[in-house]
């Protein structure tokens, strides 16, 4: 164990809260295991050890350390982590290692987690993401389909509309909760900058949209 996660653990251990361990667990639907620390807790322990130690040199061998540890935070420390590097210029073989992340122990808050990182890659190297996310979308893997929905989620105005039309159209049909909430989600969020251009493209294509999709694309915040 690297010594950024074994400090990591040392504190997140030393709050570590059974009572609130069960109920984090139930809502993830027992997937995971957790040492019942919260959200705010945790983000000011992982932000005591980075500014302590820096950020690590083997970015990925630490990350990955994180992703191995049983309890659910770790994982959630992984995607700060890799969220921070993320801001700062990748390589361009980085997207092996996020699809290895995004297909294990997968569920819908990693994955989630993750589509900004993946949004800041392809931003880094926008020549990749239509053949990647094609790629994805051929995939029988769920979460790599939700990704290539939802990682333009915080593009706003740098959105690229084609993509993101041609990869929903790609899989509208898709009978997956997760995938039909993430073509809703995204939709929703470009409507944000263009509402009449997402309502006039759920109205082209009402019969190919699944009912949630176009109820989550058409909600208003």
């Amino acid at each position: 164990m690297s010594k950024f996660v074994s400090e990591l653990r040392e504190k997140l251990e030393f709050l570590a809260d059974p009572e609130i361990a069960i109920p984090q667990a139930k809502y993830m639907k027992n997937k995971f295991q957790f040492l019942g620390v919260k959200s705010p807790e945790r983000k000011a322990v992982f932000k005591a050890v980075l500014k302590e130690q820096g950020m690590p040199k083997k970015i990925w061998d630490v990350a990955e350390n994180l992703w191995e540890q049983d309890e659910r935070e770790f994982q959630y420390c992984a995607i700060e982590l890799l969220t921070k590097y993320s801001k700062k210029k990748m390589q361009e073989s980085d997207i092996e290692a996020i699809e290895g992340f995004i297909t294990t122990k997968s569920w819908w808050d990693s994955v989630d987690g993750f589509s900004s990182i993946v949004g800041n890659y392809f931003l880094q190297y926008p020549e990749k993401k239509k053949h990647i996310t094609e790629k994805w979308l051929k995939s029988e893997n769920i979460w790599l389909i939700r990704m290539a929905i939802i990682f333009q989620l915080s593009y706003k105005s740098k959105t690229d509309t084609v993509l993101l039309y041609s990869n929903i159209l790609e899989v509208a049909h898709h009978k997956d909760f997760f995938v039909r909430k993430a073509i809703g989600w995204a939709l929703r969020q470009y409507a944000k900058i263009n509402p009449l251009e997402v309502e006039a493209f759920v109205a082209e294509h009402e019969n190919v949209l699944s009912n949630l999709s176009k109820k989550e694309a058409l909600k208003r915040r």
